[in-house]
């Protein structure tokens, strides 16, 4: 029997999308249930222990522009999402091959004054949506829409969730009671986050 995971809430809740927010220090963190509702309508909450994959189940972490959806720079609406030929093959055999699959993403365009976070989250969604109609389940996304440099101030600040930093992850690995195993990505940010 397959233990209890996102996969289970999947099929479980196909009425609701599953959409916790929380502000975190410095970061933000998504939890995607079921792709098959708006998210603006979700308010449906299940027990926390309902969202946990297996205890220390080894986790992939992947970034999102230029490793699974065709990179387009600063991607606004969901509209714009492509999957890059080959990713949903790759990542069902990441899934087969026992990893969790968490999603790990820098999102500076709301720092920059681009897009807001509620973009960055419908655009998220839909990506979810249609892995989900691919075979395939992503645990969570995780996202920094943080960046120095950028003109909106509350999120032009210098924050632990931007990688090569480390803070999604580590948020990651106690929220989902998960283990790192390797980060797959197509920027050194991604190389110097699994070195770090």
């Amino acid at each position: 029997e397959r233990s209890r995971g996102l996969g289970d809430v999947y099929k479980r809740q196909l009425s609701y999308l599953l959409h916790i927010t929380c502000r975190l220090p410095n970061t933000r963190i998504e939890f995607l249930g079921s792709p098959m509702e708006n998210s603006a309508r979700s308010n449906f909450q299940i027990p926390n222990d309902a969202l946990m994959p297996d205890i220390n189940k080894k986790a992939v972490f992947l970034d999102r522009d230029g490793t699974i959806i065709i990179e387009k720079s600063f991607i606004s609406t969901p509209d714009e999402v492509e999957l890059i030929p080959g990713s949903v093959q790759a990542l069902a055999k990441l899934t087969k091959a026992g990893y969790a699959l968490v999603i790990v993403t820098n999102q500076s365009g709301v720092a920059r004054g681009y897009f807001d976070e509620k973009t960055v989250q419908s655009v998220n969604a839909h990506l979810i949506k249609i892995l989900y109609e691919a075979g395939v389940e992503i645990a969570a996304i995780y996202y920094c829409p943080h960046y120095a440099q950028g003109i909106v101030p509350a999120y032009s600040v210098e924050c632990t969730c931007r990688k090569p930093k480390t803070g999604m992850v580590e948020k990651a690995i106690t929220e989902l009671n998960i283990q790192p195993a390797f980060v797959i990505g197509d920027r050194s940010s991604d190389i110097e986050l699994g070195i770090n």
